[in-house]
């Protein structure tokens, strides 16, 4: 079973923040991704085999990535992995950026009132506190894609 797994990689870099001061801007995450894309693809011990196809790379500056990590292009590329998965296949997930929480947007979901959420390149200002960060990637948006790709059968 294990000799016909297909190892995927989504990893997504969010290092510069438009429409947030550049003092909010981060160094870490683009160097870090570039960092596990190399070891993914050169240096994983046998016999785990990640293919240069089967790896997306989301960021600004880094070359070989895909575009920018926006929060439609991550939720793309979920869709993307949950659409070609196939049982007993692998998927690493690697989100590097800021998160932080907001208020829950679907009521009584969260026991502390508060959902999870992960800030993609095209965040906006978040002006009004019971509408959430315009653009976040919310953790039930997570949560739904992981499950997608875990209907496949495939290991997350």
């Amino acid at each position: 079973m294990a000799a016909s797994r297909t190892y995927h990689a989504l990893l997504v870099a969010c290092t510069e923040y438009p429409n947030l001061p550049q003092r909010n801007w981060l160094v870490g995450p683009k160097n870090d991704a570039a960092l596990v894309r190399d070891y993914l693809l050169k240096n994983v011990p046998d016999p785990v085999r990640f293919a240069p196809e089967n790896v997306t790379l989301r960021a600004k500056d880094v070359p070989g990535a895909s575009g920018l990590p926006t929060h439609a292009a991550i939720k793309a590329a979920l869709a993307d992995l949950a659409a070609k998965v196939q049982r007993d296949d692998f998927v690493y997930l690697h989100l590097s950026g800021h998160g932080a929480q907001q208020p829950q947007m679907v009521k009584g979901d969260e026991t502390d009132g508060l959902d999870e959420i992960f800030l993609p390149v095209d965040i906006e200002k978040w002006i009004n506190r019971g509408a959430g960060v315009p653009n976040a990637l919310i953790d039930n948006e997570i949560g739904a894609a992981l499950d997608a790709i875990r209907d496949n059968g495939a290991f997350v």
